[in-house]
């Protein structure tokens, strides 16, 4: 899988969460992240792309 491009867990993420969710949007709406969990998985920003995968029977 790819590195993340954001770290869910990261303190700066942590202290200042709107700040780094506007950078992932701005940067890949849909990108590869670190949940909180340790888990990595697709993190989706943006609502026409959840909508998008949502109404996908593939997905």
């Amino acid at each position: 899988m790819p590195e993340p491009v954001v770290d869910l867990r990261d303190p700066a993420v942590l202290a200042d969460p709107l700040r780094g969710y506007d950078r992932v949007l701005a940067e890949s709406p849909v990108c590869w992240a670190r949940l909180p969990g340790g888990e990595e998985g697709w993190l989706v920003t943006r609502n026409e792309d959840v909508r998008a995968v949502l109404a996908d029977p593939a997905v």
